[in-house]
């Protein structure tokens, strides 16, 4: 079944234009041969705009069809909508879409000849020589991150922390550093007291990555191994950021009532769980996602004063966040619709507003200078 499904990429892709694959592995293969980089191109090939640009403007002319494949092994990933490829195909593709982090189209990615991306790209305009030149300037990403690895090879551990360090800064600008997780782990063991603040840094990153692949993974095995793997890396972020620990245990127990309980519409358990998060005591905006959730429970059990009481309990925790705007927005209909059905009980307090009437003394004495401080609120992850 397996050398079926090969056959049937390999038949495929001479369908395609000249030079382009439509599988990464044999182009890896080819890579390693000939030294040359990989070319993916994430394409919606018969809906989405810029991709059809791309394909016209630079592609489809011959100065790239001369030039590109010199440098690199072309790959063609499609997620098409009115053309229908054979399920094997478009599984692959969207696997591969999923791996690579793919959230909108085009999306041109860079692989070195080991397959380690270290660009992202999409349309630009110009035609293919702008285009190639283009390419090149990414490729500078990979002589900087190269030698820094080479640095690293060489140096003493302290060196190797600053080296490794500054390779995962280079990647982070480049939005990649997502695909390091085997640098982030060589400085998490680089550091095992925390002196240089990598292994917090890294352990809240990493537990993150595991605990996703742990929920996607189907076979137990691999799934046992992202466990332990998560597990070691919360421990470690318990020990040295307690404060970041919390807030991610809190995450993850939403998530995990949002799995068990909201799927079934169960809103009477979702409340009790969520109830028992809020003994971690969560603050900002770690708080103020747990009400949120509560005001979804009470709101689809048809609790409107509930869902009243705890939509100002949200605002509370963080009012110029995204989610306390969105909720002081919602909050007026609510209370008005309350009131429509409650007509014969008080009408719902106003907020309370602190202006008081002072009245005037003889003398004003003016007042001392002072500083305002304003609350620091903590962006969402």
């Amino acid at each position: 079944m397996k050398n079926a499904f090969l056959l049937l990429l390999v038949v495929c892709s001479f369908a395609m234009a000249e030079e382009w694959l439509m599988n990464l592995e044999e182009a890896q293969k080819q890579a390693l041969e000939t030294g040359k980089d990989i070319l993916i191109d994430f394409t919606g090939s018969d809906w989405c705009g810029w991709c059809i640009k791309l394909k016209e403007e630079v592609f489809s002319k011959e100065v790239w069809k001369k030039e590109a494949p010199k440098k690199y092994i072309l790959v063609e990933i499609d997620a098409p909508r009115k053309k229908v490829l054979p399920k094997p195909i478009a599984e692959y593709n969207r696997n591969l879409a999923q791996k690579f982090d793919i959230q909108g189209y085009p999306t041109i990615c860079l692989l070195d000849k080991e397959g380690k991306i270290y660009a992202k790209t999409g349309y630009q305009e110009g035609g293919p020589e702008k285009y190639l030149e283009h390419l090149a300037e990414k490729a500078n990403v990979k002589v900087q991150r190269d030698s820094l690895l080479e640095k690293a090879k060489i140096a003493t551990p302290e060196e190797k922390i600053q080296y490794l360090s500054q390779l995962l800064d280079l990647m982070e600008k480049q939005e990649l550093g997502f695909f390091y997780v085997d640098t982030k782990e060589i400085l998490v063991n680089l550091d095992p007291e925390n002196k240089h603040s990598m292994n917090s840094k890294y352990s809240q990153e990493l537990f993150v990555q595991y605990f996703e692949k742990k929920e996607k993974e189907q076979n137990p095995d691999i799934k046992a191994e992202y466990e332990k793997k998560s597990n070691f890396y919360m421990d470690n972020l318990k020990k040295y950021s307690p404060e970041e620990a919390t807030k991610i245990m809190i995450q993850v127990k939403i998530y995990e009532v949002r799995k068990q309980y909201f799927s079934k519409r169960d809103w009477d358990g979702a409340l009790k769980a969520l109830e028992s998060i809020l003994e971690l005591k969560p603050e900002g905006e770690s708080g103020q996602v747990v009400h949120y959730f509560m005001v979804i429970c009470y709101f689809e059990k048809g609790d409107l004063k509930k869902t009243i009481e705890y939509i100002e309990k949200a605002i509370e925790y963080a009012p110029e966040s995204e989610i306390g705007m969105k909720l002081k927005m919602t909050l007026p209909a609510l209370k008005e619709k309350w009131e429509k059905e409650n007509p014969n009980k008080e009408k719902m307090e106003e907020p309370k507003k602190t202006e008081e009437k002072v009245e005037e003394p003889e003398k004003v004495e003016e007042p001392e200078e002072t500083e305002e401080t304003e609350e620091k609120v903590e962006e969402p992850k």
